[in-house]
């Protein structure tokens, strides 16, 4: 008698526990989902060779025949071409302030089309001493540095197919800049000269 009562009370004992188990896992998130607990885990795609960062923006006056920068330019003139748009030319002003934002939207982590003084691309091509009647501005974000990959996300965007294909832009800069995680943040300026 005395190891049946045993064997109840254990078994009793056992309920409570679990039922205890039960309610603080409830009470306390995923115990094996960190993001449940307030943590923020930060990953690469897991099919992407992490790339190594850059210490400064690559444009096409550092590096002209970057397969990245000219696939860009090929697609978006073969484009604008076939639209009736007259091909872009570089421009090293303009390449000048794509640097300046591709820069500071890796170190910000995020896309932002306003600098770390809430200046405007406007104020960014102006600064470089670029005269211009018109500017506009597309900003990417990627774990690969693909030109015509980049170029297609881009066409695929209405606005940002809109500022690529507006026939008043004649002039062009490019520049991408790798973060310490290794994604990659591009930076388009077109610009209409005065």
């Amino acid at each position: 008698m005395k190891i049946l009562r045993l064997f109840f009370y254990s078994f009793i004992l056992l309920i409570i526990i679990s039922i205890a188990i039960g309610f603080f896992i409830v009470s306390n998130g995923d115990l094996f989902n960190p993001s449940e607990r307030g943590v923020h885990v930060v990953q690469a795609p897991p099919l992407v060779t992490r790339l190594p960062a850059t210490n400064a923006p690559i444009t096409p006056d550092i590096q002209p025949n970057q397969a990245f920068l000219t696939d860009v330019i090929a697609d978006l003139n073969a484009a604008r071409s076939s639209a009736g748009a007259p091909i872009l030319t570089l421009n090293s002003k303009l390449n000048a302030a794509a640097a300046v934002q591709a820069f500071y939207n890796s170190q910000l982590g995020e896309l932002s089309h306003d600098g770390p003084n809430g200046d405007r691309v406007g104020d960014r091509v102006t600064a470089q001493g670029y005269l211009w009647r018109g500017v506009g501005e597309n900003l990417l974000s990627r774990w690969t540095l693909d030109g015509h990959a980049s170029f297609k996300q881009w066409q695929g965007s209405p606005d940002h197919n809109k500022n690529m294909m507006n026939p008043k832009f004649t002039e062009l800069g490019l520049a991408y800049m790798i973060s310490n995680e290794g994604e990659v943040f591009y930076a388009m300026v077109l610009g209409m000269p005065k």
